[in-house]
């Protein structure tokens, strides 16, 4: 019944319509089903199965756009799966035809928390735990790469989305020249979407989840989705993770992985007030800067209870 991108809008959380596709999924790979769920709502169908999480990617002929995120999520998974404990185990994965060609993954369920359920509820050993368990998860995964940012083909696309059509062409011209201006040499691979939905804690330790938007850029590319959703402002979390950084030096940080970012203009927009009145690139920085610094300061003091 999937044939276009309405129709997985609609239907992408629902059981019953994925039900056949996932028992055929557990018999191919003589696995035992359990109770299935629903998982937090993202871009994919994922659902709960027992002890088990089955991810079915949006089939190529119905997404909006050309990045293999299947691929992509399967190589990190079985990258990291040994090199880090940080990640869920990959149990199987591969692609069915049926009208369409269903990728698919099935990793193991874990217990824990999303940490965006978590905002405000912890205690400061256990940020440790988790600033100390992030920065280890990403000195592994930042593998350094070279020459591979196409910058002509990033440009391009970002002229075909619309994230940043709040702002004058003059200024989203410039913003699509700062891709220009970054050192691919000092590229490395990063995860790309750190935010809050994508990393569970157990109340000890750390599980990263969602690879799909794994891409090669500087590694202040993840500060964004970081410090804004993952960390959400918190002051405990900021100084911990960037250590003897100045709070303005950080969120300057934070600014240039907004500029560059895939998802930046939205980030932007959901951050600004009166975005379409920005006048140049220098008073979108200057705007975003006091809006991050405001929130953060806003946090101090309001995140000092304990699960």
């Amino acid at each position: 019944a999937i044939k276009t991108w309405k129709d997985w809008e609609i239907s992408f959380q629902d059981i019953e319509t994925f039900l056949p596709l996932i028992r055929e999924i557990f018999d191919k790979h003589k696995l035992t089903m359990g109770p299935i769920k629903n998982t937090f709502a993202g871009t994919n169908a994922v659902f709960q199965v027992g002890q088990y999480i089955v991810k079915i990617f949006v089939p190529t002929r119905v997404k909006p756009w050309d990045q293999d995120d299947y691929a992509i999520e399967l190589l990190s998974l079985k990258t990291m799966n040994t090199l880090a404990n940080n990640t869920p185990k990959l149990y199987a994965y591969g692609k069915i035809l049926k009208k369409l060609e269903w990728s698919y993954l099935v990793m193991e369920y874990k217990n824990g928390h999303l940490m965006k359920d978590l905002r405000g509820s912890l205690e400061m050993k256990q940020k440790k735990a988790i600033v100390k368990q992030l920065k280890n998860f990403l000195s592994v995964y930042h593998t350094k790469v070279e020459c591979l940012l196409d910058k002509n083909k990033i440009q391009e696309d970002r002229r075909k989305d619309n994230r940043w059509a709040f702002l004058k062409e003059s200024i989203r011209e410039e913003l699509y020249d700062l891709i220009s201006l970054i050192d691919s040499n000092a590229c490395v691979r990063v995860h790309g979407d750190l935010t809050g939905d994508n990393l569970i804690f157990d109340g000890k330790d750390i599980i990263v989840l969602d690879f799909a938007d794994t891409g090669y850029w500087p590694p202040y590319y993840e500060y964004a989705p970081i410090v804004l959703d993952l960390f959400y402002y918190d002051q405990d979390f900021i100084s911990l993770f960037f250590e003897s950084e100045s709070l303005s030096t950080t969120i300057d940080l934070v600014i240039k992985s907004i500029l560059i970012h895939d998802f930046g203009g939205d980030i932007a927009k959901d951050l600004l007030k009166n975005p379409k009145e920005i006048s140049s690139l220098q008073d979108l920085k200057e705007r975003l800067k006091k809006e991050i610094q405001d929130r953060i300061c806003s946090s101090f003091g309001s995140n000092n209870s304990s699960i």
